[in-house]
């Protein structure tokens, strides 16, 4: 009954594992569909020869073409490892089916499974690596992606943000003038400031808000020092060096631009401010001048008010952005310590397993090894046994022969003299013949034991008459009782 349970559990176990199987291989064809169906759309999308980005995607294409080779050589390597296990395992299988009760066999077995043992153990650790390595890869991608989100959140904000403080016009829209219009009557230093500004990605470079103020932080705080660099890149997880150089050049090339313009914008104001002077020769245009000039200096005061007022928001702004840009650097700390922990509790815990896994295969190699070796012996024995009993066997009936010879001999010979007396008897009983008359009245006479008897009885009753009759003593308690 025990057997024949253990046969059915195993079979239940087999078409599990069989099922998960078929699982398996149908869930890996669906992906490698889907894969191939989103290679097929992005080939046709990017690297057509009809599309107009293709000289920008040609190094993509080229970094897919090693990454494809990288691929191919990773699976001849697998293959060739698990064809080395798989010849190894058919190897112990083979000898096995060969069993031969001798040390030497169980010598070459274990060979076999150390080998086979030692393959499948480093085959597991080299892959184990390449796993670690790739989901630290993994993990840093998914880190710069969320900075990124991040940033891309607080443009977006930033944006909104300016689109709802510029006011609401009503009425009408006046057709907007060409930039040709606007820089016309323009200084050449203000123009040029402008046209470079609209041609290099606007007032932040090309980069988004959160990354030029986080430049601008760090190019404040350390003005070109040699641990500026040092510094700047780890806070910049999309940027690379060279990006930052270049950002440098354009930043340096913005503040000459803008110092140019503010230096052009103070000589127009002091030639306008000298043209009025010219026209303000007669008194009543000399009392218009004073009222026109006491109307431009309250509007001076409200533009400055005003000024101030954008200056100390944008200030604030910018300490609310640095402030935040703070947090989120010690959350993305915290977060990147957290996952470091848990990755070295990983790390702990699948060392652990496999030690645990190891000592439990080596215990039931050990155990199969015992098992083997017990069998071994046991078979030895039988065999040392039958030897000894083919030996032994032909004595020991040989003896037991003897005793029934001897045997039968001692109960013929008992036989044998019954007989000769039971004859002796038969010859004497013919030799003396006894004849004997019935009497029947023999039988009431007196016996001679009876006679003597009688006599005694007389002898013992002429002295005369009995005076005395002995008899049992009375006890003290009972003496006067009747």
């Amino acid at each position: 009954m025990a057997s024949e349970s253990h046969e059915a559990i195993q079979q239940w176990r087999e078409k599990v594992e069989e099922s998960k199987k078929a699982e398996l291989k149908k869930e890996l064809r669906k992906l490698c569909t889907q894969y191939q169906a989103i290679q097929r759309d992005r080939d046709a999308l990017l690297f057509s020869r009809k599309c107009s980005f293709r000289k920008e995607f040609l190094p993509l294409e080229e970094e897919e073409k090693k990454l494809n080779e990288d691929l191919k050589v990773e699976k001849t390597r697998l293959n060739h490892h698990l064809t080395k296990i798989k010849d190894m395992v058919a190897r112990f299988r083979k000898e096995l089916n060969n069993v031969r009760p001798s040390p030497e066999f169980v010598i070459k077995l274990k060979e076999i499974m150390e080998e086979a043992e030692t393959e499948i153990n480093e085959f597991k650790e080299n892959q184990r690596k390449h796993f670690e390595v790739l989901i630290k890869e993994e993990k840093s991608a998914f880190l710069e992606i969320q900075a990124l989100e991040k940033k891309y959140e607080t443009w977006s904000k930033v944006e909104q943000q300016v689109q709802g403080t510029q006011p609401v016009s009503t009425g009408t829209k006046k057709p907007l003038s060409s930039a040709r219009d606007v820089t016309v009557d323009l200084p050449p230093e203000v123009a040029n400031f402008d046209k470079f500004v609209q041609q290099n990605g606007g007032l932040c470079g090309g980069w988004d808000v959160y990354d030029h103020e986080t430049f601008l932080k760090f190019y404040v705080r350390y003005k070109q020092k040699a641990v500026f660099l040092s510094h700047v890149v780890p806070a910049l997880p999309g940027k690379s060096e060279d990006d930052v150089y270049v950002h440098i050049d354009w930043y340096e090339h913005y503040l000459d631009l803008n110092e140019a313009k503010k230096e052009a914008i103070q000589k127009w104001r002091k030639s306008k401010l000298e043209e009025k002077k010219q026209k303000l020769n007669s008194p009543e245009e000399k009392w218009d001048a004073q009222e026109k000039a006491k109307q431009t200096d309250i509007q001076k005061k409200l533009e400055k008010e005003r000024e101030e007022k954008l200056i100390q928001l944008k200030k604030w702004k910018m300490e609310q952005a640095e402030k935040k840009g703070i947090k989120e650097e010690q959350k993305l700390q915290e977060k990147m310590a957290e996952e470091r922990k848990k990755e070295k509790e990983m790390k702990k815990m699948l060392e652990i397993r496999e030690y645990v896994k190891k000592y439990k295969e080596a215990k039931e190699e050990k155990a199969v090894v015992m098992k083997q070796q017990k069998e071994m012996e046991e078979m030895m024995e039988m065999e040392a046994k039958r030897k000894l009993a083919a030996i032994t066997l032909p004595k020991f009936r040989e003896m037991d022969r003897h005793k029934m010879m001897v045997k039968a001999l001692k109960e013929k010979c008992k036989e044998d003299i019954a007989k000769q007396k039971e004859k002796r008897l038969e010859n004497l009983k013919k030799q003396v013949e006894v004849v004997v008359q019935r009497d029947p009245n023999r039988l009431y006479q007196p016996t001679a034991g009876w006679k003597e008897r009688l006599k005694d009885n007389t002898t013992n009753n002429a002295g005369g008459p009995l005076l005395h009759m002995p008899h049992r003593a009375i006890p003290s308690w009972r003496v006067g009782l009747s």
